[in-house]
């Protein structure tokens, strides 16, 4: 009993040392790394190649696939990243994740006190984060190789049982029930996977019993192929609550992931020289004869890595059709928005007379967002439904992220030397009106949440406050509409004409803010009723104005020196 009891204790604890060790070299690894991760996710193209490539890379160095798919599903529910371009990613993960096993598979484990000693001074005395930082990753590679010695140890007296036997020996590749034996290995590898929530506990703990001499490579296959399976969880769990993009892109995950294993299990069927040709591959690019229980460790390790580079280059040409089916899976409305820029090519910033049109075509793409952003959000304040809070939300964010990349795109053709006077005023201008545009989603934000504050207070307006709100909306996206009309063509008439609407709007808001204040006299409306309509107003009012700043810059043909006035007063 007291044998039992110490050879769990070492699993369980050494298993333990083997998560908090990983999790601590993947944390310490992503913050090295810094933010560039993200900015390579979000600048990646259409390319699926350079996504596979990129997934790779970005899951070897942060040692966590599940890290990198929930990344994916992130981007993707805020629109950074197309179904196409994450599925290119997530089979690179599945690539990127086989170095964790590599990693094991050496030796080394002798070191892992010296490198655990090495790391502990760094983690937690040096004041330079980037010193702090690599502690952390030596101190969490030592308590892997720790954890898994530790595993390894305990696991020793289990290979003398026959009770283990019988039951690992069921679903070998080699049992006497080829069939249900290796699916239920996979099952229990995807099982564990599920309950760790990290593919490495489960490979981890497969090398330990490995190296223990407990399982062979005939049962240590089934795990791993269950092990990739279960990986795809963690994916579903964090697309829930996202956009029909995110789910499809985890459901996307899932099904390479168990195609996969269900052909590679066909593949165990077929035999060369008695011997599954899947293991017979593997066995013919790793050193030793697995045969004669030679390396198995390596062997482990190659079995991983060949499943998953074979899967992601199958998959690869197909990512098409797998999209196609994850649409009739998930069906639904694809949110088009592309957080990109449409207009706008980098190469040209040299080029003064073609990049500063490319950005005005840009701008005016942004005004048509932050007109379906303030049609999407008014009518939701008006049906007090939170159902388009998403959606607004994205065009708000979409918004931002075009501010940031057309004013960076200016600032690179500002530096040119050969811009002529015209071209040095237009481009402040534009950076004004973009950062105009954007002050109008942020508006609409603010119109969104007081929603929330109507549903808890359960407030209702009078039918007068409520044509008033109208009138108010009608007037704005009229004025919304005719500056989008005027700065496609540099109508200076139509620019005029919206500069009227807004004194109308200016005098409106006055007026209404007057006959609400008369109907809080009158005890016509509750105080909290007031404050979410003279908030909402006020929004409106401020749309107003930095309409009023566009179509001010229209009058100055965009261009300082022709009589625009920008107000100060955003």
């Amino acid at each position: 009993m007291g044998n039992v009891i110490s050879i769990i204790f070492k699993l369980i604890g050494g298993l333990g040392l083997f998560l908090f060790g990983m999790k601590l070299m993947s944390d310490g690894l992503q913050s090295f790394a810094g933010k560039q991760l993200h900015k390579i996710l979000n600048f990646l193209t259409n390319n699926r190649f350079m996504g596979l490539m990129v997934g790779t890379v970005i899951t070897a160095i942060i040692q966590s696939s599940s890290a990198t798919t929930v990344m994916v599903v992130g981007f993707c529910n805020a629109g950074l990243l197309n179904l196409i371009q994450a599925m290119g990613v997530i089979l690179g993960a599945n690539i990127g994740t086989t170095i964790t096993a590599q990693i094991i598979a050496f030796k080394i484990s002798q070191i892992a006190l010296p490198i655990i000693g090495l790391g502990m001074p760094l983690y937690l005395f040096s004041k330079r984060n980037k010193v702090k930082f690599i502690g952390q990753i030596l101190l969490g590679f030592g308590l892997l190789f720790l954890g898994l010695t530790i595993m390894k140890d305990g696991s020793v007296p289990l290979k003398e049982s026959e009770q283990v036997i019988k039951l690992f020996g069921f679903f070998s590749l080699k049992s006497q029930m080829p069939f249900w034996g290796p699916l239920f290995g996979i099952l229990v590898g995807a099982f564990f996977t599920v309950i760790f929530q990290s593919s490495s506990a489960t490979i981890g703990l497969t090398l330990a019993l490995a190296s223990a001499g407990v399982i062979d490579i005939y049962i240590a296959v089934p795990l791993i192929f269950g092990e990739n399976i279960g990986t795809t969880i963690t994916a579903l769990l964090a697309s829930i609550g996202t956009n029909i993009t995110a789910k499809r892109a985890a459901l996307a995950h899932t099904t390479f992931n168990v195609l996969g294993v269900l052909l590679m299990f066909i593949l165990f069927q077929v035999k060369v020289a008695g011997t599954p040709i899947y293991i017979f591959l593997v066995n013919k690019i790793t050193p030793g004869d697995i045969l004669l229980g030679e390396n198995i460790e390596r062997h482990i390790a190659n079995s991983h890595t060949l499943f998953n580079v074979f899967n992601s280059l199958l998959f690869l040409p197909f990512l098409g059709l797998i999209a196609m089916i994850t649409r009739k899976l998930i069906p639904g409305d694809e949110d088009e928005l592309e957080f990109k820029l449409k207009f706008i090519d980098e190469r040209f910033a040299d080029n003064p007379g073609l990049a500063i049109p490319q950005a005005e075509k840009e701008v005016g793409r942004m005004l048509e967002i932050a007109n379906e952003t303030l049609e999407l959000s008014v009518a939701a304040f008006n049906n007090k439904s939170t159902k388009k809070f998403e959606d607004i939300q994205k065009r708000e964010r979409l918004l931002d992220h075009l501010q940031s990349d057309i004013t960076y795109f200016l600032v690179k053709v500002s530096a040119r030397e050969s811009l002529t006077d015209n071209e040095s005023e237009v481009l402040p201008v534009l950076m004004h009106t973009i950062n105009d545009i954007e002050r109008i989603g942020d508006h609409c934000i603010n119109i969104i949440e007081l929603i929330d504050i109507r549903l808890d207070k359960k407030i209702e307006f009078s039918q007068r406050a409520k044509d008033e709100i109208k009138s108010m909306y009608n007037l704005v996206l009229k004025m919304v509409l005719g500056t989008r009309t005027a700065l496609k063509t540099i109508d200076k008439i139509l620019a005029k004409e919206n500069l009227v609407l807004e004194n109308e709007i200016n005098n409106l808001f006055i007026a209404f803010r007057i006959s609400h204040m008369d109907r809080l006299n009158k005890g016509q409306c509750s105080p909290e009723a007031g404050f979410v309509f003279l908030d909402f107003m006020v929004n409106l009012e401020k749309i107003g104005d930095h309409l009023t700043n566009i179509n001010q810059a229209i009058l100055g043909e965009m261009q300082w020196s022709k009589g625009i006035k920008i107000n100060k007063d955003l």
